[in-house]
């Protein structure tokens, strides 16, 4: 029971994804892990999201890259919103709405970049017409996933939660192995270097978001000096109409036109024939001056005018610059936030992790599960290990490297035989030169090894039986 405990923490602890809110959300993309899934960001952090009704499982390996950068470079560092769908297995599956109004999801089947997923859009026929499929029922679904193709069909949700589960224990039991066989000493150096890392962490996260809260708030100040900077000279605008109107030439030249045509009309109305022809003229005389009175303070106002033009159209450019500066500072800012918070997060993980391995070293607590020795790579140079069959649901690949100066490294790649595609990979790097990785089955594999300098290696393959 002990044992159960401790396993399920620390799949816990290890695997959860992050909650993300029930209704629609604006964030950003902060990780593109493959064609249909990302990480976005979300009130405590980022969450691994599924691309809701696509899968890029079968596409193949330049396919694949091709609707993983299509991702990247669609999301960018825009802010993009996430229409949750529904959940599978604990992972919430989503439609991203791109700025520009596009479902990230349509596209990719549009352009042929993923296929239709029935396992989470079974029967909905807007998917399946955008992948040139018939929709399936959920009934027709679960009939195909109960007779699947040899080797692309996708697993049962019965079927992944007992991989993880399987997964999860033999990468604890693992991760203890090791643990336990490293002296005292060793694993009290380890612990007190992570514990290290996590205060220095803390303390550089604290400072970058700092400066980045500066840089934002400086941003800030400079956009809104230039909305400023830019009603000014709108009003200036205004003001020097005003102004140029009021020009005393053209005031005086305008009053005494009205005024001697005013008495045009009332010598004319009266019968002062002589006098009236008198105004008249006198009236001619300055509408002609008003006249050109008026075209000059056009002409000025008009000069002017042009000037705030320009500037504005000049202080409009900076600030559209200046907004933009201010989205990349707020971008910067958040994905700092989100590093900082997930380096944190995972040394603070690795700590309990060792916390758990060290309370089971002490407890003398023993592995659980059947490991079945299935293959074996070893010597001092590049080699191609013969293929090995893995027909157990997960296995488990250990190495061992002795260099024997500093720089020298051992690096290996696990291929899948089916289509020679790496799938794995694994570097010995720091000491102890010694650790493990896990490999989904069933399949046929292969692996490959190198050396940069003097190395005696080892490489044993395992299956896990189960428990």
């Amino acid at each position: 029971m002990w044992m159960h405990t401790i396993l399920m923490l620390s799949a816990v602890i290890a695997a959860a994804p992050g909650p993300i809110p029930p209704g629609e959300f604006e964030a950003t993309v902060t990780t593109v892990v493959s064609g249909d899934a990302v990480r976005v960001t979300v009130s405590d952090g980022d969450a691994l999201v599924g691309l809701y009704g696509v899968s890029c499982l079968r596409q193949a390996r330049d396919s694949a890259s091709a609707a993983r950068t299509f991702v990247q470079e669609r999301t960018g560092e825009e802010v993009i919103t996430v229409r949750p769908i529904k959940a599978v297995a604990g992972m919430p599956y989503v439609e991203i709405i791109l700025p520009s109004g596009e479902i990230l999801n349509h596209l990719l089947l549009q352009q042929g970049l993923a296929d239709f997923d029935l396992l989470t859009a079974a029967g909905d026929a807007v998917y399946a017409s955008l992948a040139g499929q018939e929709p399936s029922s959920a009934p027709e679904a679960e009939a195909d996933a109960a007779n699947p193709a040899p080797s692309s069909a996708p697993i049962s949700i019965e079927e992944f939660r007992m991989r993880r589960h399987l997964r999860d224990t033999a990468a604890f039991e693992a991760g203890l192995e090791k643990w336990g066989a490293m002296p005292k000493e060793y694993r009290d150096a380890v612990r007190r270097n992570h514990e290290e890392s996590l205060i220095a962490a803390d303390a550089g996260g604290a400072a970058l978001l700092e400066n980045l809260r500066g840089e934002v708030e400086t941003r800030n100040v400079a956009l809104e000096s230039s909305a400023n900077a830019i009603a000014n000279r709108r009003s200036a605008v205004v003001e020097d109409r005003e102004r140029l109107n009021n020009d005393p030439e053209l005031q005086w030249n305008t009053r005494r036109y009205q005024n001697y045509l005013a008495d045009y009309y009332a010598d004319r109305a009266a019968g002062r024939h002589r006098s009236a022809r008198i105004s008249r003229q006198l009236a001619d005389r300055y509408r002609v001056r008003a006249s050109f009175d008026q075209a000059r303070v056009d002409a000025q106002y008009e000069t002017v005018r042009s000037e705030h033009e320009s500037a504005i159209r000049s202080l409009t450019a900076e600030q559209r610059a200046q907004a933009d500066a201010l989205r990349r500072a707020n971008v910067r800012l958040r994905t700092a936030n989100i590093q900082t918070s997930d380096r944190i997060a995972r040394l603070l993980r690795t700590i309990v992790q060792l916390d758990l391995y060290e309370q089971a070293v002490a407890q003398e607590m023993h592995p659980t599960l059947p490991l079945r020795h299935i293959a074996v790579v070893e010597g001092e140079g590049p080699e191609r290990s013969p293929l090995f069959a893995l027909e157990a649901p997960v296995g488990r690949v250990d190495w061992y490297a002795n260099p024997q100066r500093p720089d020298a490294q051992l690096s290996g790649t696990i291929h899948n035989a089916s289509d020679d595609r790496p799938i794995a990979q694994f570097r010995s790097t720091t000491p102890p030169h010694e650790s493990f990785l896990l490999l989904d089955g069933p399949g046929e594999f292969y692996i490959t090894t190198n050396t940069s300098g003097p190395v005696s290696y080892l490489v044993d393959v395992f299956a896990i039986e189960g428990e």
